[in-house]
């Protein structure tokens, strides 16, 4: 994918995003770089994620391994969490349905798919997508989007691209 994509016109930094970002969700997606943009559904509030776009139904697989939680909420829709040991988690929101084989508390590993990408809660009529928030066991939300860059450069070395736009011979 990442060379056909090349040999169509797009640049090797493109191309690298397109094909090897994100990780929440399996497959090809778009990110929307909105943190703490304003939200008037459900009253005004700050937007505490980032929103990996993909097309309904397409799998979003835990981030990293521990134990998963799944509830409904008014914003978010149906929502997992992600739970680690120190109390933090990993928010994943407006799925349109949960891995069936799963139960509310089942652990989990890193790549097992948790939900499945929709437009539920307060998502209802827009694009789907997986709205994807970090928090802390204080409740202090942090912005995901270096921990998915991380991860971005992760797969570059997994795949060879030794710097951005360059493949290892």
């Amino acid at each position: 994918m990442y060379d056909k994509l090349v040999k169509a016109g797009m640049s090797r930094e493109v191309a690298t995003r397109r094909v090897y970002r994100p990780f929440i969700v399996r497959g090809p997606a778009a990110w929307t770089a909105t943190w703490h943009a304003p939200r008037y559904a459900g009253g005004f509030h700050l937007h505490e994620g980032q929103d990996g776009r993909r097309r309904e139904g397409h799998p979003a697989a835990a981030v990293t391994a521990g134990r998963v939680e799944f509830d409904v909420g008014v914003l978010g829709g149906r929502v997992a969490r992600l739970l680690l040991p120190d109390g933090s988690y990993w928010y994943y929101a407006h799925l349109s349905d949960w891995n069936s084989t799963l139960e509310s508390g089942s652990p989990v590993d890193l790549g097992d798919v948790i939900g499945y990408c929709g437009n539920t809660g307060d998502a209802v009529g827009g694009p789907t997508h997986v709205h994807f928030g970090h928090y802390l066991a204080s409740g202090q939300a942090l912005d995901p989007m270096s921990d998915l860059i991380g991860w971005l450069e992760a797969a570059e070395h997994r795949a060879g691209v030794t710097e951005r736009g360059a493949e290892a011979a």
